[in-house]
């Protein structure tokens, strides 16, 4: 008998803890119980996805950045050789969090959903979430130009629906 096959790809909604109401939330985050495991049962996860060896780990959810210990989370995938990328909304990213993503994550993706602030909030549901995500990518861009981390990177992840097709 063979080995069974390891997962090369893993997406783990770390909470379902988040500001935002977004239309097209599939895990309801922010609508539903915050449930989330202690620090030490979020550590005890990733030395099991350490196990596994897969290629790329996703952190999301719900709000990852509002998550106490993500850093700590992140930088033990990414200390075992594991690709570990951050989706985010931007709303809870401050400028100190910046170098503490630049040094634990390869990639942190930030959700934009409209070109203009009232696309966007309307579907993230909240008056702001615009201004904060594009608050967010320019923080990146910032400590990118600066000289960030060989090999981060950062983007955009746009969810389609009808009430931003239009102005995609």
């Amino acid at each position: 008998m063979s080995a069974p096959a390891r997962p090369t790809n893993i997406i783990w909604d770390v909470t379902y803890a988040c500001p935002l109401r977004c239309v097209h939330c599939y895990s309801e985050s922010g609508r539903r119980p915050t449930r989330q495991l202690s620090h030490d049962e979020q550590l005890r996860i990733v030395d099991s996805i350490i196990e596994l060896q897969p290629e790329m780990v996703a952190l999301a959810g719900g709000e990852p950045l509002v998550v106490k210990g993500i850093f700590e989370v992140a930088d033990r995938l990414s200390r075992a050789g594991i690709h570990v990328v951050c989706y985010t909304g931007g709303w809870p990213m401050k400028p100190d969090m910046v170098q503490e993503l630049m040094r634990c994550c390869d990639t942190v993706t930030i959700s934009l959903d409209g070109a203009t602030a009232e696309v966007h909030d309307k579907i993230r549901g909240r008056a702001g979430s615009f201004e904060r995500a594009m608050e967010a990518l320019r923080m990146l861009d910032d400590a990118v130009s600066a000289g960030g981390r060989p090999g981060f990177e950062f983007g955009i992840d746009t969810v389609v629906v009808r009430s931003n097709f239009d102005s995609l």
